[in-house]
């Protein structure tokens, strides 16, 4: 087939289609990954079989019925091609952060007859043929793609894509060029089908683990999470040619890998994410590991439309400890603003909120339209006299200072400015003073358990957004006169559907930084994947 992409995509709807309920990892696929493999992805197809509403999904190819659509009809001969669709299906990328390598993928299935398998091979691709390699694999390329397959199991490997057309197109040097990289394909192939018994992917028993649960689809990075799309994204810029040191760094570290994983729960979808620490590494982010945050800042939240918020808190000993090492090259940065490393370590105690709410009556105040959320800063101080020596390096106006408000007001419209107000060890930084004083008038009786769970509560960092008042503050800016559109009710309609939306990251324990992504839905008795598909086909 022209492209193998499409061969994934469709594996993936029919495998789901056709797999037995709990089903679990089958582990014989993980000596096969290539030794130089440096992404894994592992599709649980048995997890997510149970979790489809088919004719939900069926009414998004109601158009495409194999007699309509061409492609469809390859896709429907995935039934009848030999593929266990009942099993896992694993999917490796090699080399994918070195610019000067070969770049290859490489997806591993499991078969159930070799014979259907091949001649619907062969009739997908026009110039597929058989590759005669010493050994007794049976290996098929094409100028697309490699394969090689055995009684149960069977290796598609694609090569780094070329501009060099098929041999019918071109004849001479191309024909011979095509022909080596065939060659190279088919051996890849090959060797990914004898497999790698001792490799780190058959052997390691913390990635074998992980690949082991009942995750939806799980994902492992060599280099960290994200490292690799950063990198590809910078290498286009003029700060591209610095990356080697980075690369070489990250290449050396053996405590890099992260593992990914992602879930279609009752209600709601989870995603998880673990970074593996050195020990040098843990052992300096865990002084930072503070206890749960406190009820200081969230006991009482103003009352009003809580859009959203954030959370960060950290342990001030740890901070101190790391700064005064730093000292010398901290305290001429400060000198200049008259303050002294132990003025913010007097002036802070390590916990900051950052709170978004709607415009209304029990919220006025501050400059901007109707349309623009109110944001606040919220943090617990120590020492008041040390914070506002800091406030006033920051430039930061007293709320309360005598005639502040009409000394200020006619610059707002031409420089933003930040006001403070503290009241029993809590300082509120806004947009002007109403505002700021505005927070400690109105104290609500709620909390913000909603947004801020025990677990993001135990993380240095978090954020919450309340897709519901979210809902209610996007109908009121997109309503004309007194109505919304109906495109606008669809559009509302289908924000509806979710509820929150939460993360809590940087987590230290047992040697790797975790962090927890969630977005629940409104209907928290079905599975978050047939919400999904029934927004999908608009139902």
């Amino acid at each position: 087939m022209k492209n193998t992409v499409r061969l994934l995509q469709s594996l993936f709807l029919v495998a789901i289609a056709t797999a037995t309920y709990g089903q679990t990892t089958d582990n014989s696929l993980l000596s096969h990954i290539p030794t130089d493999a440096d992404q894994v992805y592992h599709i649980n197809v048995g997890a997510l079989s149970s979790k489809v509403n088919w004719p939900s999904l069926l009414t998004l190819f109601k158009d495409k019925g194999p007699g309509k659509d061409p492609k469809m009809a390859k896709f429907m001969g995935i039934f009848t091609a030999g593929i266990d669709l009942q099993k896992d299906i694993i999917v490796s990328k090699s080399n994918s952060l070195e610019a000067d390598s070969l770049q290859y993928t490489t997806i591993l299935l499991h078969l159930t007859d070799s014979a259907k398998f091949i001649a619907w091979v062969r009739s997908s691709e026009a110039h597929f043929h058989l590759l005669h390699l010493p050994g007794k694999e049976r290996v098929g390329v094409a100028p697309t793609e490699g394969v090689s397959w055995n009684d149960h199991l069977a290796v598609f490997t694609i090569p780094p894509k070329s501009k060099t057309k098929t041999p019918s197109a071109t004849p001479g040097k191309t024909e011979a060029a095509v022909a080596r990289s065939e060659a190279a394909t088919g051996r890849r192939s090959a060797a990914a089908l004898r497999g790698y018994p001792t490799s780190f992917f058959a052997t390691d028993a913390q990635f074998k683990a992980g690949l082991a649960d009942d995750a939806d689809l799980a994902v492992w990075n060599k280099l960290g999470s994200g490292y690799a799309m950063i990198k590809k994204i910078l290498e286009k810029t003029p700060a591209g040619g610095q990356l080697n040191g980075l690369n070489a760094m990250m290449q050396n570290s053996p405590h890099s890998q992260t593992l990914m994983t992602l879930r279609f729960e009752q209600g709601k979808l989870v995603f998880e994410s673990r970074k593996m620490l050195s020990p040098a590494e843990n052992a300096k982010l865990v002084l930072f590991k503070s206890t749960p945050f406190s009820n200081d800042l969230t006991a009482q939240l103003p009352s009003g439309k809580l859009l959203g918020m954030a959370a960060i808190h950290f342990n001030m000993a740890g901070l101190r400890d790391s700064l005064q090492k730093n000292a010398d090259k901290l305290a001429p940065m400060l000198k200049g603003k008259d303050l002294k490393p132990q003025d913010i370590f007097d002036a802070i105690k390590g916990e900051f909120l950052l709170l978004a709410y709607a415009r209304d009556s029990a919220m006025p105040g501050g400059p901007g339209g109707a349309k623009m959320p109110l944001i606040y800063g919220v943090l617990s101080i120590g020492d008041q006299t040390a914070f506002q020596k800091v406030a006033t390096a920051l430039k930061l106006n007293d709320a309360n200072a005598p005639g502040i408000d009409s000394t200020t007001a006619a610059d707002t419209a031409h420089k933003m400015h930040l006001f403070y107000s503290v009241q029993n060890k809590i300082a509120v930084i806004g947009f002007s003073s109403q505002q700021v004083k505005n927070y400690f008038l109105h104290p609500g009786s709620g909390s913000a358990s909603r947004l801020l769970s025990d677990r993001a509560r135990a993380t240095p960092f978090s954020f919450g957004i309340d897709v519901q008042t979210g809902a209610d503050y996007l109908s009121q800016i997109m309503m004309k006169g007194d109505t919304l559109s109906a495109k606008d009710q669809q559009v509302i309609a289908i924000i509806r559907r979710f509820d929150t939306i939460s993360l809590a990251a940087g987590n230290i324990n047992d040697g790797q930084i975790e962090s927890y992504f969630e977005i629940k839905m409104t209907d928290a008795n079905t599975n978050a994947l047939t919400t999904i598909i029934n927004i999908a086909a608009g139902k």
